[in-house]
């Protein structure tokens, strides 16, 4: 089995599910591709990967949506960050905060910025990053805060960060991806009926 996924899906989300898979298949072959988007479409329609695992919807004729999933935002901070002390955190929040951000002309880019509103241009956005796996890396360190998937967080596989619910009625799509021409193996389907428990695991 070719898995594909782009950074903040695949430390949790594909992990998981992999590991439920060889629970039932215990000599199964994988191999697991992480990158951004980009990879993600190559990698399919060059049937170099069977199923691929992504924030953004694909744009590609050839590619078709195996299962559709959405997810809202959180907020992750240190510990030592004043927002810690708050329960949820709202856009007004992080006015005259250093934000870490993503880059506008990507689709999380966009997301982020009608979560934001109006208060996103009293906001200090002086770093941007591409995944929301990095943002953190950047939160843990002390950089400032970071709006991100729930996804990326998933599991609390990042130690030394406090997470916040985000409020925002923004929601990101999470789609496994395949290319339309290949016909699906059962091992294929096999994921899928895996990564449909792992998804229900972090949705409650």
């Amino acid at each position: 089995l070719h898995l594909v996924g782009t950074a903040s899906l695949a430390p949790y989300l594909m992990s998981r599910t992999v590991a439920q898979l060889y629970l039932k298949i215990p000599r199964l072959g994988c191999r697991v591709r992480v990158g951004a988007p980009d990879l993600v479409t190559q990698h399919l329609v060059q049937r170099e990967s069977h199923l691929g695992l992504a924030l953004a919807a694909h744009d590609h004729p050839n590619l078709e949506t195996v299962k559709s999933y959405r997810c809202g935002l959180a907020c992750v901070m240190r510990s030592d960050h004043p927002l810690a002390r708050k329960k949820r955190v709202a856009p007004k929040d992080l006015i005259g905060q250093r934000v870490i951000s993503s880059p506008e002309t990507t689709a999380f880019g966009q997301t982020l910025r009608r979560a934001f509103g109006t208060a996103g241009a009293q906001m200090h956005k002086d770093l941007d990053c591409t995944s929301s796996t990095t943002a953190c890396w950047f939160a843990q360190a002390g950089v400032g805060v970071a709006v991100v998937d729930q996804v990326a967080i998933a599991g609390g596989l990042l130690a030394g960060l406090e997470v916040r619910p985000f409020r925002s009625t923004e929601k990101l799509p999470v789609r496994l991806i395949r290319n339309r021409y290949r016909p699906m193996s059962v091992v294929e389907r096999a994921f899928v009926e895996a990564f449909d428990g792992v998804w229900a695991t972090i949705a409650q």
